[in-house]
C-alpha cells in the first residue's frame, strides 16, 4: 500500500513501482495496525437468523497483511524514522 490518497493491493500495483511499498511508512503502519486490531478477536457475523463467529485473523489473511510478523512492522517503521532523521541531519 502506498500513500497518495489511494489504497491499492500489492498484486494490482505496477511491478516496477511495487518496490516503493517497502519504503512506505503507510504500508507498514497499516499492516501493523491491522494485526493489532484483528488478531485474537472474534467478530459475530449475522446472516438472516444465523450468527457465525469469524476469527479476526481471517480478516488479516483476506487482505494479505500477515506476510510479516508484528515486530518486523515495528522495526521497519523505526528504521524509516531513523533514516529520515539521518537525512535531516546531513
Amino acid at each position: 500500500y502506498l500513500t497518495g490518497g489511494f489504497v491499492i493491493s500489492l498484486e494490482n500495483m505496477w511491478l516496477v513501482a511495487s518496490w516503493l511499498s517497502y519504503a512506505s511508512f503507510m504500508r507498514w503502519g497499516f499492516e501493523g495496525m491491522l494485526q493489532v486490531q484483528f488478531r485474537g478477536n472474534k467478530y459475530p457475523v449475522t446472516i438472516a437468523n444465523l450468527t457465525f463467529n469469524v476469527d479476526g485473523i481471517h480478516v488479516v489473511e483476506a487482505m494479505k497483511m500477515n506476510q510479516y510478523p508484528l515486530f518486523s512492522c515495528y522495526l521497519v517503521l523505526l528504521a524509516i524514522c531513523l533514516g529520515f532523521m539521518l537525512l535531516y541531519f546531513l
